[in-house]
């Protein structure tokens, strides 16, 4: 539990993954190419060592050659053949793409790569010339759909229109921007999306700045230091998370200065993270740091410096790392430098781990085993070999999930074995470790297990099958997609989400209607994550299936998918008689987002049916549009009811819950308060002045600010404006006020006209 903490401080981002249609009006073959590596710069080569692509790709860009995947998240997996080799940068990339279904868009002389899915030309267009229109409400859409078509020919746009003199434009094309993938704009156009990147910086979305400081980082350069330097002194600690590490990526003197300071950075994972940096940035300066900080009382401080020396590697790191492996008391300690090791080279490292493989702590020994399959090596392979043999089940467990990273024929012939093992956790892991390795032989073995009696051996070959990215481990996954065993269709539904690709997509499909419901909704999610046209065309007939569930999942996917088409089919959804598939629906209308999704949201909170009027409520509140007028009109409403003392002790006594005991009473508390935040809003701040409530109850509270930020800033909007004295403004109000908030409305009016009234009533009785 305690090294789980110490770990909390890594910030991992994560490349989301499309396709790429190449189209020709839009960009010349000078600015961009598709499907041709440029050879007019040198690729670093790689070592994949695993089937994650994207484990590659961030290798890749700590070499010099950025890779940015647009828009939604899937898996990327390295072909068999090139995973325990040396191979090119550029053909990785470009082989990894077309075996997703996917191509590539080459930018800044072949350093940088592009995988996308792409949309036609008429789309394209849209969206281009959408966001040149004159008519504001065509260029807010354009803004909207541009974040769903995952198309690099609109990412320019997109940039263009974060500048738009609508703000509401500017906002739907930033969050698409984000959506797709902020570093795209820095891929296409280098230093030249500094400038709008340093408007995004000052965002009051910490969200957006933190998409900044990644983009930042891969643009590099002076510049991009200085902005960097003022994310990594943002007020929001989760800024300062994501821009510390982006200092490292930049690198370079003035940098490791940046990041000495940050070492006394007042939030604890700030701190961490400014740690880990220093072993990116790497030199003399930075190693001293690190021999320090690995010898800090803290022992969490320890295993962090441990990691950035492994990190940065060199004679002078693995001497430290020697000296903490047999000196530190702690076997965290020494279980980091073990892991340390492992992203190290020569023999040196390799005598190491041999010396730990019989340190006193069980753990040590498993994470050194680790270790070396992460050299990989013959020296590391013969250790393996003979510790294959061991009578301890974990060891063997550890070292069959070692030989899944070092790959080649000797690691498979030690596989087979260990699918034959004893222990049953063992076997699996074996199971396991042959996807990892892959090729014709891993294929045969799993085709074999995918008959095992054994249940559990069954699933993970599946699971297995998944990660091998071939048609014939397709056509062994569709055989087990009809096993009679739940846990193993589960496990098939997993592994085809994984392989991804159109090609999955008909089994998938006859997933959907598997008998049990747990399968066909997974099915349906990995529909939505495959995305494409087929896969909507799939959902669009799910969404009309008798049975009510099957149209609960096909809405949930068709949230993930988005898109125009996905919007009409969620439109029809949130009128069904299931209750679960309006939930669903409107749920998806919420992630979907944009102006046409606001509006069938705004137009459900007259629904008949109680629930979707709940759920449009909140799922409003998933769309932060700041130019919306109803956010503002429900803000009024609420600080109209503030002023009703019922409401004020009604608010008072959620505050007082809490600091409450139980958790549940604590949770619907903090639910009714955000249910009337406007009204308790003022009392918040009350309670936050006073010395007097516990650290717990203050941390709640300021979360709940922070949860509630777009409402505080309409608050102050009504405030500033004086709205709630503003007879017009509250008629405007009572249009679409019912029941209590009516009420509150028309008090208030009689309010402001009784005073109005006083004066001239008044003077005739003068005269």
């Amino acid at each position: 539990m305690r090294l789980h903490l110490a770990w909390l401080f890594t910030v991992v981002v994560l490349l989301p993954a499309a396709g790429f249609w190449e189209g020709s009006w839009v960009y010349s073959q000078e600015t961009a190419t598709s499907g041709v590596s440029p050879t007019t710069a040198a690729a670093p080569q790689v070592t994949p060592r695993g089937a994650d692509a994207r484990a590659a790709f961030k290798e890749l860009s700590r070499r010099g050659m950025l890779v940015v995947v647009l828009g939604s998240r899937r898996s990327l997996l390295v072909p068999c053949e090139m995973r325990f080799k040396p191979v090119d940068g550029r053909k990785l990339i470009e082989v990894v793409a077309t075996q997703g279904n996917l191509r590539v868009a080459w930018f800044n002389g072949g350093r940088t790569a592009v995988i996308q899915r792409g949309a036609t030309d008429p789309e394209v267009k849209r969206i281009v010339e959408g966001l040149k229109s004159a008519d504001v409400a065509v260029r807010r859409e354009a803004a909207w759909l541009g974040g769903w078509v995952e198309d690099v020919r609109v990412v320019e746009a997109l940039a263009a229109g974060c500048c738009d003199a609508d703000a509401e434009t500017t906002r739907l094309a930033v969050k698409s921007l984000i959506r797709l993938d902020l570093s795209a704009v820095a891929a296409i156009q280098g230093e030249k999306a500094l400038e709008l990147l340093e408007k995004l910086a000052g965002d009051a979305d910490m969200n957006v700045r933190g998409s900044t400081a990644i983009a930042l980082g891969q643009v590099g350069g002076q510049k991009a230091l200085a902005l960097l330097e003022k994310l990594a002194r943002d007020e929001d600690a989760r800024v300062r998370w994501i821009a510390i590490p982006a200092l490292g990526q930049v690198g370079g003197d003035k940098a490791l200065a940046l990041l000495e300071k940050l070492l006394g950075d007042a939030d604890m994972f700030a701190r961490r993270s400014a740690i880990s940096a220093l072993g990116q940035v790497g030199g003399e300066k930075a190693l001293a740091l690190l021999e320090k900080l690995a010898e800090d009382k803290d022992f969490s401080v320890r295993i962090i410096a441990i990691s950035a020396l492994g990190q940065m590697g060199g004679q002078k790191a693995l001497e430290l790392l020697e000296k903490f492996a047999g000196d530190d008391e702690d076997e965290d300690v020494r279980k980091a430098v073990a892991e340390a090791l492992g992203q190290a080279d020569g023999q040196k490292a390799l005598a190491l781990l041999e010396k730990l493989l019989d340190d006193r702590d069980g753990v040590v020994r498993w994470s050194a085993i680790s270790a070396l399959g992460q050299v990989g090596s013959e020296k590391s392979l013969a250790l393996l070999e003979d510790l294959a043999g061991h009578r301890g089940n974990v060891i063997r467990y550890w070292v069959a999930s070692a030989l899944g990273l070092v790959g080649g024929e000797k690691a498979l012939a030690l596989l087979e074995k260990l699918t034959r093992d004893a222990d049953k956790l063992v076997r699996e892991r074996a199971v396991d470790s042959l996807g990892q390795v892959g090729g014709e032989k891993a294929l045969a073995l799993l085709e074999k297990l995918a008959e095992d009696a054994d249940m559990g051996i069954r699933m993970h070959a599946a699971s297995a099958l998944g990660q091998m990215g071939s048609e014939k481990s397709l056509a062994v996954l569709e055989k087990l997609a009809g096993d009679k065993d739940v846990s193993v269709r589960l496990g098939v539904v997993e592994a085809l989400g994984q392989l991804g690709g159109q090609k999955v997509l008909a089994s998938l499909a006859k997933l959907a209607g598997d008998a049990d419901a747990n399968i066909r909704r997974r099915a349906v999610s990995a529909l939505g994550q495959v995305g494409g046209q087929k896969a909507l065309e799939l959902l669009e007939k799910l969404a009309g299936d008798a049975t009510g569930y099957n149209r609960m999942c096909a809405a949930s996917a068709l949230g993930q998918v988005g898109g125009q088409k996905a919007l009409e089919l969620l439109e029809k959804l949130v009128g069904d008689a299931d209750a679960g598939v309006r939930m669903c629906a409107t749920y998806g209308l919420g992630q979907v987002g944009g102006q046409k999704a606001l509006a069938i949201l705004e137009r459900l909170q007259d629904s008949p049916y109680e629930d979707v009027r709940k759920w449009a409520i909140e799922r409003i509140h998933m769309i932060p549009l700041d130019s919306r007028f109803s956010m503002v009109m429900r803000t009024a409403i609420g600080m109209l009811g503030s002023v009703d003392i019922s409401i004020q002790k009604q608010m008072t006594n959620h505050i007082r819950r809490l600091d409450d005991e139980d958790f549940q009473a604590r949770e619907k508390a903090a639910q009714a308060i955000k249910e009337n935040f406007a009204a308790a809003e003022p009392l918040l701040r009350k309670t936050l002045e006073s010395s007097e409530i516990s650290a717990e109850t203050r941390a709640r509270i300021e979360s709940l600010m922070r949860q509630n930020e777009l409402v505080l800033r309409a608050i102050k909007f009504v405030r500033d404006n004086k709205l709630l004295d503003d007879a017009g403004y509250l008629k405007e109000l009572l249009k679409s006020a019912q029941g209590e908030d009516q009420a509150r409305i028309e008090r208030r009016l009689r309010e402001i006209e009784g005073k109005s009234a006083t004066a001239p009533a008044s003077a005739p009785s003068e005269k």
